[in-house]
């Protein structure tokens, strides 16, 4: 069977019964994987054969290219480049679920589509896997940028300021490498990028959870709402962060707080109709290309969620 044509949902449920596993961070892993890391440590390299799709689409299609996590690249929701990809555009990818933005400086995949000089804009989806396992030491104790709150009812003594500080450092440390890299090879390329929406922690999941468990692990109370507190916090703490160093370097940030609501699918990813107005705003901020997203309207319904609609480039 040909997996390319298989639904996400087929996808997840083939991945089960073969014993794939998604370890934390949310990572696609066989063993066959690991054997190709030991036979061929520049593995990630072989994700550019699927730009020869790009290559061959259709010429009216507006090229993008892209780096990033699992909001670009989620195998259970329809994800951001689902979205983006279901319009007029045809991108250049090097995207993987739980992928590092050290990793992605480390292994500069993103260079290799600049090749291509009709790509109208980079798109970068990175630094929250960095910053949630910042450091953390195992799966069994908690990262340093939370801190054991004694039983407070305050948010902010749940978070360990000295620590987030060196973290976020170190994140937009990368943010400035990226972009000297992509304008090295392309100056004035418009680089687009985002940081995480507002979200509730959760101590459970189709897959896990992330933020919780480590709440969980410092004794932050049981309370949604103080819960909620905290991770606002480490968000607003986060986005302002990537703002700052987006304003100082002159990348385009695109600030998505606000815009998932209540639609997630897990504890920090968004749903698939929520994605799709991620994208639109994503899209939007494309300048001087005469891009625009266009309204998605009726869509219909596939194993219990909405398919993309249309995102056009004119």
């Amino acid at each position: 069977m040909n997996s390319i044509s298989l639904s996400k949902s087929v996808r997840t449920r083939l991945a089960r019964r073969e014993v794939l596993t998604f370890p934390e961070p949310f990572y696609w892993t066989t063993s066959g994987i690991e054997e190709l890391k030991q036979s061929v440590p520049d593995f990630r390299k072989h994700v550019c054969a699927r730009a020869l799709d790009t290559l061959n689409a259709p010429l009216a299609k507006t090229r993008l290219a892209c780096d990033g996590d699992s909001w670009f690249d989620h195998p259970c929701v329809r994800d951001a480049m689902d979205w983006i990809e279901a319009g007029d555009f045809a991108v250049y990818r090097a995207d993987a679920p739980g992928r590092l933005l050290s990793t992605m400086l480390k292994e500069k995949c993103y260079l290799r589509f600049l090749d291509d000089t009709t790509v109208r804009a980079m798109l970068l989806s990175g630094g929250g896997n960095d910053l949630i396992n910042w450091k953390r030491p195992s799966k069994d104790k908690p990262s340093p940028i939370f801190s054991k709150g004694g039983g407070s009812s305050k948010p902010e003594d749940f978070l360990n300021p000295s620590e987030l500080d060196t973290a976020l450092s170190s994140i937009t440390t990368l943010l400035r490498e990226f972009a000297r890299d992509v304008w090295g090879k392309r100056p004035r390329l418009p680089i687009i990028t985002h940081c995480y929406d507002w979200f509730v922690p959760r101590t459970s999941g189709p897959f896990g959870a992330w933020i919780g468990p480590q709440l969980d692990m410092v004794g932050a109370p049981r309370s949604s709402q103080l819960r909620g507190q905290i991770a606002k916090l480490l968000i607003d703490r986060a986005n302002e962060a990537y703002a700052r160093t987006c304003s100082d370097v002159g990348m385009i940030f695109v600030d998505l707080r606000g815009t998932t609501r209540e639609r997630w699918y897990d504890e920090i990813h968004p749903s698939s109709e929520a994605f799709g107005d991620i994208v639109a705003k994503l899209i939007a901020s494309i300048p001087k290309a005469g891009v625009q997203a266009k309204s998605r309207g009726p869509v219909k319904k596939k194993t219990g969620e909405k398919k993309p609609g249309t995102v056009r480039a004119r």
